[in-house]
């Protein structure tokens, strides 16, 4: 519970410091045009699979993930907040909640392995940058660094880890 809460507050800061800029970098205009909707694949270990980004008006992003191309499934979205637009490097800092799948198997009765499925809620945070090309001005690839937390109850595969991940989105 301690590690939860401590979890929670060094997230909660992170997003303190990133609001922090908002008004100073309201005010300047991207030196290259930001795309509406950008489709592409994301992954953050142990999770990859499909996404779609929907960018605002503003620094924000909303960003959903079908991450279903492993055994460990994840299926849930992500706020992120972009920071000022460098001319091809966009940095910014995510928020992640989702619903994560697993299949595996528990001791039954008798000491006998039995396959079971189970879901759970888990959230995340972290950053990253999104680079752009010059050539390749719609196209995106990311790196990242981040955290996340899935405690699945039935199964004995639990996690609360950093975690590295990249992506690539084209968009329109």
């Amino acid at each position: 519970m301690k590690s939860q809460t401590i979890q929670i507050i060094l997230l909660s800061i992170l997003f303190l410091c990133a609001s922090t800029k908002l008004q100073a970098q309201s005010d300047k205009k991207p030196e290259r045009e930001q795309k509406t909707i950008g489709v592409g694949l994301q992954a953050s270990f142990p999770v990859y699979g499909a996404s779609i980004m929907i960018n605002t008006q503003s620094n924000i992003s909303i960003q959903g993930i079908l991450g279903a191309f492993s055994t460990l499934k994840m299926y849930g979205g992500r706020v992120l907040y972009r920071f000022e637009t460098k001319k091809n490097l966009q940095p910014y800092v995510y928020g992640l909640l989702g619903a994560w799948s697993y299949e595996g198997y528990k001791i039954g009765s008798g000491w006998s392995l039995e396959k079971t499925t189970e879901t759970v809620f888990g959230f995340g945070g972290g950053g990253g940058v999104e680079y752009f090309f010059e050539g390749l001005p719609d196209l995106g690839f990311n790196a990242e660094v981040g955290f996340g937390s899935v405690k699945f109850k039935d199964i004995d595969y639990n996690f609360s880890a950093i975690s590295f991940g990249a992506g690539m989105h084209y968009y329109f």
